[in-house]
């Protein structure tokens, strides 16, 4: 069954390409006692990171409701939701599972054309390969930068959130990142794009935590250099 299963969210990954040219971010909240409603709920999870959603902004038809829809979907994410962090924001299953997670597949899977699998693996897919900076929710420090709140990696250009839009432009640019004691600034919004991967967001916020996932990447990583190696030898 588990084989079964895996399969089915390989053959859907293929499939879930008809969602290139739309907008996707594969979203995370910073934890942080001095931020908002979502950031103090993250800080008391313990986490280094929670997940927020996989976020979807295109023009396809939403899938007819079905039953079965809440059903697999509590199915998949109750085995998985602590592993990445995906924890309730709902206050009354606070840090629990599953009413917000099938309320952001409401929202972000099945209006936008996704079904249960295919959200599913687009939420627990922590591969950086083809993800960049995309999402940001910030708020203004006095005109003096913004502070990071939430951030996301996905396809499409940057779209900011500002909690307190201002009328009159921001004297700095900065931007600030805090993970617990540490505070990591970007000059520019170019620096910020260059700078804050998906790969460095993995490696200071979220393997501390779930080393796993950076062990991935180096077994991924090394694979790919040994195809390059075998690749340039057929070749001399």
């Amino acid at each position: 069954m588990v084989k079964h299963l895996q399969l089915l969210l390989i053959i859907l990954a293929v499939l879930s390409a008809r969602v290139t040219g739309s907008w996707t971010s594969l979203a995370f909240v910073i934890p942080d006692s001095y931020g908002d409603d979502l950031n103090l709920k993250c800080f008391d999870f313990g986490a280094s990171f929670c997940t927020f959603g996989y976020l979807v902004k295109n023009n396809k038809w939403p899938l007819r409701w079905k039953e079965k829809y809440n059903q697999v979907f509590d199915i998949l994410v109750h085995r998985a939701y602590k592993n990445i962090n995906w924890f309730s924001f709902d206050n009354n299953e606070l840090g629990r599972c599953c009413r917000f997670q099938n309320d952001m597949y409401e929202q972000e899977g099945r209006q936008k054309g996704l079904s249960p699998a295919e959200y599913y693996y687009k939420v627990t897919d922590f591969s950086h390969e083809g993800k960049r900076l995309n999402y940001l929710r910030v708020s203004n420090n006095f005109g003096c930068g913004y502070f990071i709140w939430a951030v996301g990696f996905g396809q499409g250009p940057l779209r900011v959130i500002e909690d307190t839009p201002r009328s009159t432009p921001m004297e700095l640019e900065t931007y600030f990142l805090i993970q617990g004691t540490a505070i990591f600034r970007f000059l520019t919004t170019g620096e910020l794009l260059e700078q804050l991967t998906f790969l460095w967001f993995k490696q200071a916020f979220i393997c501390p935590e779930k080393p796993w996932f950076c062990l991935e990447d180096l077994v991924h990583d090394e694979f790919k250099r040994r195809r390059l190696n075998e690749n340039s030898t057929n070749l001399t």
